[in-house]
């Protein structure tokens, strides 16, 4: 876990490798193989994930570890959806959501995390956004809390509704200071722009709001990848809003935002497309 917070990843798959050659119980395997997927998701290798998560299930003997399992691997799915060559076919998703829920305990993590992925996987389920949230809430637990603000931020956004969207995403914001993942930190930044482009929000001193070189943040290639190609798009957004007539966004510009803004052309367009 320490090596895996430090994004030392290499060393995280090694050290549970080792673990897995001591032939635990079942119970345990299922959790060290859903480790290894996790790890592998954060490395965005998809395949390598798949075949952990497939490997977990095999063995996982009770309802809990089983939901677990099934609510990760949809998790990670929908929200690095970027970490697959081929996009999984979106009824096997679903298909692991649902098992997710049917086995998952009412106020578990694996019932919210199943919610918030089914949020993000069909971007029309507001009751699933609002219940994640309330769990995440009750839960306090910080991230958790996080992906659950982004979950109803992308469904508000796919509705239309680029001010709750926004205010969703400001949310999200607020709390990115108590959060230590450089990844989950990256993804809020990337999903406040689609929002900020409908809305035509933007600081003119710091229009991105990404974190500086001395921020003394330790960002992995693929999270420094998105950062950077959220600057880029960002500020080319804010040049398009420059004058105080187009500031104003009127409606028919966030009808289009979703299809034709800057905004709708990286990770952050499972929430634009």
């Amino acid at each position: 876990q320490f090596a895996m917070r430090r994004y030392e990843l290499a060393d995280t798959l090694e050290l549970l490798q080792r673990a897995l050659w001591l032939k635990p119980d079942e119970k345990a395997q299922a959790r060290l193989w859903r480790a290894v997927g996790t790890a592998n998701a954060l490395k965005f290798d998809g395949e390598a994930f798949w075949t952990a998560m497939q490997n977990s299930l095999k063995v996982c003997a009770d309802q809990a570890t089983c939901a677990d399992t099934f609510s990760e691997l949809a998790f990670q799915t929908a929200i690095r959806s970027s970490m697959w060559t081929t996009r999984p076919d979106r009824e096997l998703v679903a298909g692991w959501i649902e098992q997710a829920l049917e086995r998952s305990k009412p106020e578990s993590e694996s019932r919210a995390k199943a919610l918030i992925a089914r949020s993000f996987w069909e971007r029309n389920t507001p009751e699933s956004a609002h219940e994640a949230s309330e769990i995440a809430g009750r839960s306090g637990d910080v991230e958790l809390r996080s992906y659950a603000w982004g979950a109803r931020g992308t469904v508000a956004f796919a509705e239309g509704d680029f001010e709750s969207g926004l205010t969703w995403s400001q949310l999200r914001l607020d709390v990115k200071d108590d959060i230590t993942d450089p990844d989950h930190v990256a993804d809020i930044y990337e999903l406040a722009i689609p929002s900020s482009c409908a809305n035509a929000r933007f600081s003119r001193s710091d229009p991105t709001g990404l974190p500086s070189s001395n921020t003394g943040i330790c960002v992995r290639p693929n999270s420094f990848i998105f950062a950077s190609a959220s600057a880029t798009r960002a500020s080319g957004a804010t040049r398009s809003v420059s004058s105080p007539t187009t500031a104003s966004c009127s409606a028919s510009r966030r009808r289009k935002a979703r299809t034709s803004s800057s905004c709708a052309r990286s990770a952050a367009s499972r929430c634009c497309s």
